[in-house]
């Protein structure tokens, strides 16, 4: 399930970055796109994890993440409805990642993975993960925005679905994570979870000292979002956000439970620059619980776990 956190992570901090920057003008906030626009982000995620595994003995993995890639936004298209095509590439992605784990009354160990580094006696599934940061290099898939700056779909997440597949599943250990980050990341799926966070754009003109509210749900709970327009000088315009989602379960579409109980709250600050109508600077911090309860095939006592997740994102304009 850590792969599945990641995914939502990823999405919840990434999405306001890759939607249309709005025209800074302290009277007005409209979206705007011209085609052939051009734009290229750097960008770090710090995500840290932990999980306590109870099935019948303890076992407790701290999983620290540090992922850096530069982002490219090419505007390939506007169309007469002044919605647009969004082209958007990765470029050279980097991953660090370290794995402690302490389980009760058995053997502790831990691990350290950097992509960037050619380390002898790496074990297979180590190897499997740098082959897969290589991969996204140069990948990209195209999101589709209207006139509002809401999304309306993603394209090209396949070829995604297939790398991993393949990388995957060479290992028996990472073969089930994979089929099941692949049936995660179908289009549908992808659009439905991004198109929840352009519902932050405000409904009408806004002005320095404006605040506004959302209110919509994510699956089967609620995130409640509080804006405010903080400030302007001659450069640059700042948005913050505060969301909290509601304590309870979460479920899929489908009605089946994933987490017994899941909450958590995403502070962020969007810079824009006038003139540009593209964000200069995106940072987040995000913190969520959850508990969840599985069966493991090799055992059959139902496991309980907590899970623990905080991060933090920090993208600015190259």
């Amino acid at each position: 399930m850590k792969l599945r956190h990641l995914i939502l992570f990823l999405t919840v901090v990434g999405i306001p970055l890759i939607c249309p920057a709005n025209e800074a003008s302290a009277a007005d906030i409209t979206p705007h796109y011209k085609k052939g626009q051009s734009h290229q982000y750097g960008g770090i995620l710090d995500l840290t994890l932990t999980q306590k595994i109870v099935n019948p003995q303890t076992c407790d993995l701290k999983y620290h993440v540090v992922l850096k890639s530069d982002l490219k936004i090419d505007v390939t298209e506007v169309y007469d409805n002044k919605s647009a095509d969004l082209l958007i590439h990765f470029m050279d992605p980097a991953l660090q990642f370290s794995l402690n784990c302490d389980m009760q009354n058995a053997m502790s160990f831990d691990l350290t993975f950097d992509s960037t580094k050619d380390e002898p006696g790496q074990m297979k599934e180590m190897q499997i993960a740098k082959s897969l940061i290589d991969c996204l290099n140069g990948v990209q898939f195209l999101i589709k925005v209207s006139e509002k700056g809401e999304i309306l779909g993603v394209k090209g997440i396949e070829p995604i679905q297939q790398k991993i597949a393949e990388q995957m599943g060479e290992s028996p250990l990472l073969q089930s994570s994979g089929e099941g980050l692949c049936a995660l990341l179908t289009e549908d799926r992808v659009s439905k979870i991004a198109s929840y966070f352009t519902l932050y754009l405000p409904s009408g003109p806004v002005k320095k000292g404006d605040a506004w509210n959302k209110t919509f749900n994510f699956f089967s709970n609620q995130v409640s979002q509080n804006w405010s327009f903080k400030d302007e000088d001659s450069q640059v315009i700042t948005l913050t956000e505060k969301s909290t989602i509601q304590e309870g379960p979460l479920k899929s579409e489908s009605g089946t439970t994933i987490f017994e109980k899941f909450s958590g709250d995403l502070t962020e600050t969007l810079t824009l620059e006038k003139g540009t109508y593209w964000f200069s600077s995106h940072q987040a911090e995000f913190n969520s619980e959850a508990t969840q309860t599985i069966n493991f095939p090799m055992n059959d006592e139902p496991a309980h776990i907590q899970y623990q997740i905080s991060g933090k994102s920090d993208f600015k304009k190259k």
